[in-house]
């Protein structure tokens, strides 16, 4: 069969995975930790070798990392003439994008896909075999920035390739202003509230918003969260310490006090308590829900059928999670709305963590 890239304009035969094991340049590792741990365990998987590491050339102290000394950049470009670099860390910040992408400019950088939750890979065997699933998920998106976006992805995802990732990002601010009628929302509903971050944009941006109910599991985080209700005077917070799925219970969950927290969590866990949306919401009007639970979204929506139908609310639905999560769930979001609107967004972020998408019912234009 062959790889079926013409809807998608790539010219690629192989994956990145595949361009990395037949490179013959020297392949090297930009970071350590975590991050830099996963991305070996499916390099060694596939016969693929890593020949030094480096950090930026101020936060060389000379660690060593899996047996190898830690180089500065410096260092590695005087040792190779060329070599792949494999970043390994995620960031939003300006100085740290704007490096990285003046070594995409010089150099050949990739940035692997590895889901956040989950041991699914999106690579050449997965796109074959989910083609057509891929290609319907396409289809429901409503413009055409959603589309070019989705597009980008899969070449990214297949590719590695940063240049997929320069273009097509936004703001949070500029997704709800271009987006949503934000002087339609009177009550929210935040799952995956954190600290308070995004209920204090939602504050901020949603003019005539007066209750936001925001739900946290981490018991750290969630602390944190009930300081910025108190601190709320023109919005009322009201802050709820479970887990969201789709029962009613007890689960295990890794508190680690971060945006790691999740039922899925290598971290040590505890017993924490599990609601579905239906239960928390109860006979409550929601005009607007935001779901960001590290890959838990589709137990968030199928816990909250009855409130979805009952209400018709706009939905931000995170789809960047789990490997399949960026079509897989735009489809199980239309199968429950069919009549929503349906967009893709993104913040500037390497790796593409952040993708949402937005349901949007034409009854609250």
């Amino acid at each position: 069969m062959n790889f079926p890239y013409d809807i998608f304009g790539l010219s690629e035969k192989n994956d990145m995975w595949d361009e990395l094991r037949q490179s013959k340049k020297p392949i090297v590792m930009y970071g350590m930790g975590d991050g830099a741990d996963k991305i070996l365990a499916v390099l060694e998987n596939r016969g693929i070798s890593v020949s030094d590491f480096f950090a930026s050339d101020g936060f060389v102290r000379g660690q060593i990392f899996h047996s190898k000394k830690v180089l500065s950049f410096s260092e590695i470009k005087n040792k190779y003439e060329d070599f792949v670099i494999i970043l390994s860390f995620g960031s939003s910040r300006r100085e740290v994008l704007d490096l990285i992408y003046s070594l995409d400019d010089v150099y050949d950088v990739r940035v692997p896909d590895l889901p956040v939750c989950g041991n699914g890979l999106f690579d050449k065997a997965a796109f074959l075999t989910e083609y057509d699933n891929i290609v319907r998920a396409r289809s429901l998106l409503s413009d055409e920035r959603s589309v070019n976006l989705f597009d980008d992805l899969v070449r990214y995802k297949l590719s590695g390739k940063i240049e997929y990732l320069r273009n097509n990002f936004s703001t949070v601010g500029d997704m709800y202003n271009e987006l949503l009628p934000v002087e339609k929302y009177l009550a929210a509903l935040d799952l995956g509230a954190y600290t308070g971050d995004s209920a204090s944009r939602m504050a901020e941006c949603f003019g005539n918003i007066r209750k936001i109910i925001a739900v946290e599991p981490d018991s750290r985080s969630f602390k944190k969260l009930c300081r910025f209700a108190d601190d709320s005077t023109r919005v009322r917070i009201l802050p709820i310490n479970v887990c969201v799925a789709d029962f009613e219970g007890e689960t295990q969950f890794s508190q680690e006090g971060n945006r790691n927290s999740s039922v899925n969590g290598r971290k040590k866990q505890s017993t924490v308590k599990v609601s579905t949306v239906d239960g928390i919401v109860g006979d409550e009007k929601i005009d607007y829900i935001k779901i960001d639970v590290e890959g838990n979204e589709a137990a968030a929506l199928r816990g909250g059928l009855e409130t979805i139908k009952r209400c018709m609310p706009d939905i931000a639905l995170s789809v960047y999670h789990r490997a399949n999560d960026f079509f897989e769930l735009i489809s199980y979001l239309h199968g429950i709305c069919p009549g929503y609107r349906l967009y893709l967004r993104r913040p500037e972020y390497l790796p593409p963590w952040d993708v949402t998408l937005f349901a949007l019912n034409d009854r609250n234009k």
